[in-house]
C-alpha cells in the first residue's frame, strides 16, 4: 500500500497553514465508456483569428489559462507578435477576443515554445525566442490587456528556434528543464544545436544551460526536427528523442549524451515516444514533413541502443505531414496519432487536410483507418491538442503556416472519456452538480464562507468545516455545513467566534505539490509537483485544502478541495473549487471541470 501527502507551495511573504491528506491508491480503480463500432471522428473548425497581426505568419500555438479564470486560452505567437485569445467560456465561435500585440520586442519569431510561470507569480509566462537571435521569455504581468509583456533574457544566441519542451530531466520531480533544438544555416543544409536549459535561482537573470550535441548536420535525409522525452533503454534517467533517434541521457544530465540513430526515413520533422505495441518499451512515431513523405513507427528491440528498430508503415503516401500527435482519442485503450498535411507544392491554397488515424487493432497489435477531420484546411506546421471546451475531449488548435489564421477545431465525436460513465445512483440525494467559478450558496439562499477547512464523513453525510474572514475585517467565525452529494450544502452552525480583535492575511493561489511513501512513518519522497490537466502552475487559482474519498458501490473518486481568496486580491471568481483528481501513468492528475456531477452512491462522475 502506498500513501500520499499533499501541501500548497508557500512562498516567502506568504502565511500558509498546511493541511495534509492520506489517499490509499492501491483502492483507486478506473472505468470508461464504451462506444459501438460505427463512432467515428467528428470535429467542427472555428477560426479564432482570421487576421494574425506582425508580419502575418504565426510560428506557434499554445493552449493554457493565461487569465486565471478557469477557462483554457489560446496563445500565439511568432512573425514579431504575440497574442493571447481569451476564452469567455464559449469557445465554439468565430473571433474570440484578441490581446496583443503583447511582443515588447516586436521581434518575436520561433516554432517551438512553452507556458510556463518562470517568475512563481501565479500565472504562465511565454517561454521562446527572438527571431534568430535570443532565447528568453515574456513576462505575464498577470491580467490580459493593457501593457505590452516585458521580455526577459534567458540565454544568448543566433540561431532559430524551432522545437521547446518541458521536462524533468534531473528526476527532482519538477517539470523545470526546457530541452531545445537550434537551427542555424540554410533551409536545406542546417547545422543544428540540441541543449537543455534550467531556470537560475533568480529567473530574470540568463539560465543554466548544457548542450547536448552540437552542430549536427541534417545531412542528406533531412532529419532536422522533432524532439519528445522518456526513458528509452529502462535505465531510469530521461532520454531525448530527436528526429530519427534518440539521445542516451547519462546519470547527470550536465554530462555527455550519446547519440542513437534509429530510423531510415527521409525528411523527419517530427518525432515522438509511446508504447504503440503494450510491451512497455517506447517505441518512435515519426513524421516525414520535411518534404517527405509518410507516417511510420518504429518498434523498440529488446536493446534499444544494439538492436534493430522494426519499421511500421502507418500510411506511406501522406504528403509533407508536419504536425503530429500521439494520444488515446477514443478511450479504448491504445494510441490514435493525429497529423495534418503541408503540401509545399500547394502552400499557398487552403487546399490541406487533417487527420485522425484510430488505431482499430489493440495495445499490442497496433493497425490503423484513416479519417479526414477537414479537407480545405489552411497549412498548418505545428497543430496541438488541448481540451478547449472542458469537456474531457481533446481539441485541436493550428496555426496558419505563412497564413494569417488561428483555428480551433472542437471535438464532437460521441467517444466518452474515462470515468465519466452515466450515474446510476437511486437516490437522488446522492446526486450532486459541482459549479465551480462562482460563488456557493447554502440551502437557505445565503452564501457559503468556508475557507482553509476540512471535511470528514459520517455515514451519508458530509460535513465541512471552515471560517469566513472578510477584506480589511479579519476572521469572523468557524461554520458548519452538512451535505449528502457534495454540491448542495446546508448551514450548520458557527461552532466558533473571536472573542477579541483578530486578523487573517489572504493568500496567493499556489501550485500544489505531493510526496509518497509505503508507510504513514516514512520515510517519505520528495515533494513532487500535482499535474493539472489542462496545464495549471496555481492549482487552477485555488490552493490545496485536502483531498476526500468518495468510495461507491461501483468506483472510487477522490475529490479535490481547494479554496480561494479572491474576496483578496481579485483574481478569479468563487471561494471554493471542487475537482476530480484521476491516476494516469501511475501518478495523480488534478483534472479541472468547470461543472461536473458525481454520484456519492455509486461513486461514479
Amino acid at each position: 500500500m502506498q500513501y500520499r501527502t499533499l501541501a500548497n507551495k508557500t512562498d516567502g511573504h506568504k502565511m500558509r497553514t498546511l493541511s495534509t491528506l492520506v489517499i490509499l491508491m492501491s483502492f483507486f480503480q478506473g472505468f470508461r465508456g464504451t462506444e459501438t463500432s460505427n463512432t467515428r471522428f467528428a470535429f467542427s473548425r472555428f477560426y479564432v483569428d482570421r487576421d494574425y497581426g506582425g508580419n502575418g505568419k504565426p510560428g506557434f500555438v499554445r493552449a493554457g489559462d493565461m487569465d486565471g479564470d478557469g477557462d483554457v486560452d489560446i496563445v500565439a505567437g511568432g512573425g514579431r507578435a504575440l497574442f493571447v485569445y481569451e476564452n469567455d467560456g464559449t469557445p465554439n465561435k468565430e473571433g474570440w477576443t484578441r490581446h496583443g500585440n503583447l511582443d515588447s520586442t516586436d521581434n518575436m519569431g520561433l516554432n517551438g515554445a512553452c507556458l510556463y510561470d518562470a517568475d512563481g507569480d501565479g500565472d504562465l509566462d511565454v517561454i521562446g525566442a527572438k527571431y534568430r537571435s535570443d532565447l528568453g521569455w515574456w513576462e505575464n504581468p498577470g491580467r490580459l490587456g493593457g501593457r505590452r509583456w516585458e521580455y526577459h533574457k534567458l540565454g544568448g544566441s543566433d540561431t532559430f528556434l524551432h522545437d521547446l519542451i518541458r521536462v524533468d530531466l534531473d528526476g527532482d520531480g519538477q517539470a523545470s528543464e526546457f530541452v531545445a533544438t537550434l537551427n542555424r544555416g540554410s533551409y536545406w543544409s542546417s547545422k543544428i544545436t540540441i541543449k537543455w536549459f534550467r531556470p537560475s535561482a533568480s529567473p530574470t537573470q540568463l539560465w543554466e544551460s548544457h548542450v547536448i550535441e552540437d552542430g549536427r548536420n541534417e545531412g542528406r535525409s533531412h532529419c532536422h526536427a522533432g524532439l519528445d522525452t522518456g526513458d528509452v533503454d529502462g535505465d531510469g534517467n530521461v532520454d531525448i528523442a530527436f528526429s530519427n533517434g534518440w539521445y542516451e541521457a547519462p546519470d547527470d544530465p550536465a554530462g555527455r549524451w550519446i547519440r542513437h540513430e534509429v530510423a531510415t526515413v527521409y525528411g523527419i520533422s517530427n518525432a515522438l515516444l509511446r508504447d504503440l505495441d503494450g510491451d512497455t518499451d517506447l517505441d518512435l512515431i515519426v513524421s516525414a514533413g520535411h518534404h517527405g513523405r509518410g507516417l511510420f513507427w518504429f518498434e523498440c528491440p529488446a536493446n534499444p541502443k544494439a538492436g534493430t528498430w522494426s519499421k511500421h508503415e502507418v500510411d506511406s503516401s501522406l504528403v509533407h505531414p508536419e504536425s503530429l500527435a500521439v494520444l488515446d482519442l477514443d478511450f479504448d485503450g491504445d494510441y490514435d496519432i493525429v497529423t495534418c498535411d503541408l503540401d509545399f507544392d500547394r502552400w499557398a491554397e487552403q487546399a490541406h487536410h487533417v487527420y485522425v488515424y484510430q488505431n482499430t487493432g489493440n495495445s499490442s497489435a497496433p493497425s490503423w483507418s484513416k479519417g479526414e477531420i477537414s479537407g480545405d484546411s489552411y497549412a498548418s506546421h505545428k497543430l496541438q491538442l488541448s481540451d478547449i471546451n472542458l469537456d474531457g475531449k481533446m481539441d485541436i488548435i493550428s496555426e496558419g503556416c505563412g497564413h494569417k489564421i488561428i483555428s480551433y477545431y472542437e471535438n464532437r465525436c460521441s467517444y466518452r472519456p474515462p470515468r465519466r460513465a452515466e450515474l446510476s445512483s437511486t437516490e437522488g440525494k446522492h446526486v450532486g452538480t459541482i459549479q465551480n467559478n462562482t460563488i456557493w450558496k447554502d440551502t437557505d439562499g445565503n452564501e457559503i464562507w468556508c475557507n482553509g477547512g476540512h471535511m470528514i464523513r459520517q455515514d451519508d453525510t458530509f460535513y465541512w468545516v471552515g471560517y469566513k474572514t472578510k477584506p480589511r475585517m479579519g476572521f469572523r467565525s468557524i461554520k458548519l455545513y452538512s451535505s449528502t452529494n457534495l454540491a448542495d450544502w446546508k448551514f450548520e452552525n458557527n461552532i466558533l467566534r473571536p472573542e477579541g480583535p483578530f486578523s487573517i492575511l489572504g493568500w496567493n493561489s499556489t501550485q500544489t505539490k505531493y510526496a509518497t511513501s509505503t508507510s504513514l512513518s516514512g520515510p517519505w519522497s520528495e515533494l513532487k509537483v500535482l499535474l493539472t490537466d489542462p496545464i495549471s502552475n496555481d492549482s487552477f487559482n485555488t490552493q490545496h485544502d485536502f483531498v476526500i474519498p468518495i468510495v461507491g458501490t461501483e468506483a472510487r473518486t477522490y475529490v479535490y478541495a481547494g479554496d480561494r481568496y479572491s474576496q483578496h486580491h481579485g483574481k478569479g471568481v468563487g471561494r471554493n473549487v471542487f475537482l476530480p483528481m484521476c491516476w494516469e501513468d501511475g501518478e495523480p492528475v488534478l483534472k479541472w471541470r468547470k461543472t461536473w456531477t458525481i454520484d456519492i452512491a455509486t461513486g461514479r462522475h
